[in-house]
């Protein structure tokens, strides 16, 4: 079990690699087999398409920003401040890839969503969480609670302004969070966040 899960990850980074290096549609699974020092088959095994291997390479890097969620947790900010640095690890992750490769990521999730949508679905999830502890809603039966609509507006804005940025090729991803911040200060002040439990009581 542990040789397979070495190998599913070697598969994983090697797509990564490839697919940021030289796009989606050139690369092989013969070719991501040879990186991954493995055989093709045990690609297809692992995973069903190479859509299916893009999605779980997606999947894999969410582990990284939202790693870093934790630390911003800690750190003596303001809910707004906090909210910044989690939105920014969002697009700052997102801008490591290519744009046609996020969109090809994307195209997928939309023309087959039994397929691709409970990835996006996961992805989704963990930036949601991470704004839903800034503001304190740390259980599921609390989404529902001012601060948990709170945070859905922020995700909400957050990832409108996401899909806006990844269908332009002009705009970078600097401008892309100073839009997000801009639209979050709009809706903030009529944020209901007066009951919020995170440590520090930030406000």
């Amino acid at each position: 079990e542990i040789r397979k899960q070495a190998r599913r990850e070697a598969i994983i980074s090697a797509a990564r690699q490839m697919f940021i290096r030289h796009g989606y549609g050139p690369v092989t699974i013969e070719a991501i087999a040879k990186g991954a020092h493995v055989s093709p088959g045990t690609v297809y095994n692992a995973f069903a398409t190479k859509h299916a291997l893009l999605a779980e390479v997606f999947l894999a890097d969410i582990a990284a920003p939202s790693g870093k969620v934790g630390a911003i947790l800690t750190r003596s900010l303001s809910q707004r401040e906090a909210v910044d640095a989690v939105v920014g690890l969002y697009f700052d992750w997102l801008d490591e890839y290519p744009k046609p490769l996020v969109r090809t990521f994307m195209a997928s999730v939309m023309t087959q969503p039994d397929l691709y949508a409970l990835r996006q679905a996961q992805i989704d999830a963990i930036v949601l969480q991470g704004i839903c502890e800034i503001f304190g809603v740390v259980s599921a039966d609390r989404i529902e609670s001012p601060q948990g609509r709170a945070a859905s507006v922020v995700f909400n804005l957050a990832d409108s302004e996401f899909r806006r940025w990844v269908l332009s090729d002009s705009t970078g991803v600097e401008i892309a969070k100073r839009r997000t911040r801009e639209l979050i200060d709009i809706v903030w002040p009529a944020l209901d966040l007066s009951h919020a439990e995170l440590d520090g009581q930030r406000s």
